[in-house]
């Protein structure tokens, strides 16, 4: 049975929307075991973990992704439902099932996964449409807000069939006036070869407004390149690095260079989705008009309190303390 992370109408008033957070990519269902045998279990991914925190920071969110007409479609549809994520761009496929993972988690808190999503409904969501469509699916003309911000990660450029068609279609709704962020999330595991994740990586750069990088993506995949070289070399205009326990930096037109460290009594417990909730953050404070420095520290501040619970959801966390 799904976990129910948080239900929106639980206390309180509707949050105000700071804008448009619209995720595309791989929703998946996260069991807290490696031989995925738990009854209990989450909704997750990248794109899932990022709207969450991001819903809970004041952005109105809007997932595009897919799932099997399976055991847990009704689980997650009311999950999203009581986050007060829009699901009409969530395909249901009945040929298909949903994309699951497993969790390992060492003395350190750190994490390591075992999949099982090939060819699931989400790895097919581009199929049979065309692109004017899957834009319209994207962003509606009804649902523009301004800000509007797209969200999507190397994990979904390697996962999703037909990934070059979206790259079109995310240079389209650019053209709408959306910002893009593109988080590199670099899994070795699902690209045929180094080259070919450099080459979808550096045509994202050139794309997007925001982008992430960990400082272990950057080595491995640009290791003669400094940080601030890659974002000159490829004209980046935020690029943020993540160091794990050591914070991240942004490197910015606008700001120059900046730094932020995680609280000093931050003890990790699980390391699971810290760098979603810091990315989920940093764009919920520049929609929300906050600075860039302002921005990273809500970001980092964050992520330091998620690496404090288990999974990549802190449940209990509604926005107001931060």
């Amino acid at each position: 049975m799904i976990k129910h992370m948080h239900n929106e109408t639980d206390g309180g008033a509707e949050p105000v929307s700071r804008g448009l957070l619209v995720g595309i990519g791989e929703l998946l269902i996260e069991h807290a075991d490696a031989a995925m045998q738990s009854r209990t279990v989450a909704i997750a991914g990248d794109v899932v973990n990022v709207l969450f925190y991001a819903g809970r920071l004041g952005m109105a969110t809007r997932l595009i992704s897919g799932i099997g007409d399976d055991c847990y479609r009704e689980e997650i549809l009311a999950t999203l439902e009581s986050r007060g994520t829009e699901i009409d761009g969530l395909d249901v496929d009945p040929q298909r099932t949903t994309g699951r993972y497993g969790i390992t988690i060492d003395g350190r808190g750190e994490r390591s996964f075992t999949y099982d999503r090939e060819n699931s409904a989400a790895t097919m969501r581009l199929i049979g449409r065309d692109d004017l469509r899957l834009c319209n699916d994207t962003l509606p003309s009804d649902k523009v807000e301004s800000p509007v911000w797209i969200y999507c990660s190397g994990i979904t450029l390697a996962v999703f069939r037909e990934s070059a068609r979206l790259r079109s279609i995310l240079a389209l709704l650019k053209t709408r006036g959306a910002q893009l962020c593109f988080d590199l999330n670099y899994r070795s595991q699902l690209w045929t070869s180094q080259e070919d994740a450099q080459s979808v990586a550096e045509v994202m750069f050139g794309l997007a407004d925001l982008v992430f990088v960990s400082d272990d993506d950057r080595r491995a995949l640009w290791d003669d390149e400094s940080p601030g070289s890659l974002a000159q070399r490829y004209d980046i205009d935020r690029l943020i690095l993540t160091r794990g326990s050591g914070g991240a930096s942004l490197y910015s037109r606008a700001a120059g260079i900046l730094h932020r460290s995680p609280r000093s009594d931050c003890t990790p417990i699980d390391t699971t989705g810290a760098g979603d909730a810091l990315c989920g953050g940093v764009i919920a404070g520049l929609s929300s008009g906050l600075s860039e420095a302002a921005a990273l520290e809500r970001g980092i501040v964050l992520a330091g309190r998620v690496v404090q619970v288990s999974g990549a959801i802190d449940s209990a966390f509604d926005g107001s303390d931060l």
